[in-house]
C-alpha cells in the first residue's frame, strides 16, 4: 500500500498550479514501492534541479561534448614511486552551476542512454591526447579508462575500440579497460 500526501503550497490558487503539482506527485510516488510518500515544495525544487540537470546533460552530449573534459591521475608502482601509467577520469561542469560529481551524470548517462557516446568519447580523447604527447612510446606505461558495463554490453563496443586504436596508431597492449561498477548489469 501506498499513501501520497501532497503539501500544497500557501498561494497555489490557479487550478494548473494545483494540478501540475498533483501530476508530479502521483509520477513521484510510483517510484516509491510502499509507505508513505510526501511531496512538498522541497521534493518539488529537487525535482525541478533533476530535470534541469537531465536537460543540461542531454545538450552538453549532443554539442560535441560541450562541459566535458578528461583529467588524468597518475598510476603509480609503490616499489620504485615511478609513474606507470595514468587513468583518464570524464569531468563534466554544467554551464549554470559548475562542477557535477561523476557519480551523479555518470548514472544519469547511463539511465539516459547516453553513455556509449560519452564513453567513446572518453576514450577517443584519452587515447589521441595520450599519444599525443608520447606516453605511449614509454615502456611498461599503460592508460587506464573506466568504461560502463552497458558499454561492453554494445554489440560494437570491441569494434569501436579497434577503430579508436587503429586511427591513433596506438598500441592495444597499453590500453587498460577499467569496468566500472556504477551499473547493474548481468552477465553471461
Amino acid at each position: 500500500i501506498l499513501v501520497s500526501i501532497l503539501h500544497v503550497p500557501a498561494g497555489t490558487r490557479r487550478f494548473e498550479d494545483l494540478y501540475n503539482l498533483i501530476s508530479r506527485t502521483l509520477n513521484s510516488s510510483r517510484k516509491t514501492a510502499n509507505g508513505i510518500y510526501m511531496y512538498d515544495e522541497d521534493t518539488d525544487r529537487e525535482n525541478h534541479e533533476h530535470i534541469k540537470l537531465v536537460m543540461n546533460l542531454k545538450e552538453c552530449v549532443n554539442r560535441s561534448m560541450q562541459g566535458f573534459s578528461v583529467q588524468y591521475q597518475p598510476i603509480v608502482r609503490l616499489t620504485t614511486g615511478l609513474w606507470t601509467g595514468v587513468e583518464a577520469l570524464c569531468r563534466w561542469s554544467r554551464p549554470e552551476t559548475g562542477p557535477v560529481s561523476p557519480l551523479v551524470f555518470i548514472h544519469e548517462a547511463e539511465r539516459l542512454g547516453l553513455i556509449n557516446e560519452l564513453g567513446t568519447w572518453v576514450l577517443d580523447t584519452a587515447v589521441r591526447q595520450t599519444k599525443e604527447i608520447g606516453l605511449d612510446s614509454i615502456d611498461d606505461f599503460f592508460l587506464s579508462v573506466n568504461i560502463s558495463p552497458i558499454q561492453m554490453m554494445d554489440g560494437n563496443f570491441a569494434d569501436t575500440v579497434a577503430d579508436i586504436l587503429k586511427r591513433h596508431d596506438y598500441p592495444g597492449g597499453k590500453l587498460n579497460l577499467e569496468v566500472t561498477e556504477s551499473a547493474r548489469m548481468t552477465f553471461s
